[in-house]
C-alpha cells in the first residue's frame, strides 16, 4: 500500500473523504428500510474521518492513562 500525498490539512482530509478506500451505499431504500440497490463508491466519506479521529483520540487517552497509572518515575513513555 502506498502512502498518500500530503496536500495540506484540508486537501488531505478531502482526499481521505473522496478518494481513499471504498464504501457501500444503499440507493433507493425507503425510509426505515435497508432494502435497495447497493452501490460501491470510492472514498471513506465524513464517517471515515470521524472514525479515524475517534481511534486516534482513544489511543491518546490510553497513553495518558498508562502514564498516570505507571507513576511516570522512569521518565519514559511506558
Amino acid at each position: 500500500m502506498q502512502v498518500g500525498e500530503y496536500k495540506g490539512v484540508f486537501g488531505t482530509m478531502w482526499g481521505i473523504a473522496r478518494e481513499e478506500g471504498v464504501r457501500e451505499e444503499v440507493v433507493g431504500a425507503k425510509k426505515g428500510k435497508k432494502q435497495g440497490k447497493v452501490t460501491r463508491r470510492s472514498g471513506q466519506g465524513i464517517e471515515g474521518l470521524w472514525r479515524g479521529w475517534r481511534v486516534g483520540m482513544w489511543g491518546l487517552v490510553g497513553v495518558w492513562g498508562s502514564g498516570l497509572l505507571g507513576g511516570g518515575a522512569n521518565g519514559g513513555e511506558f
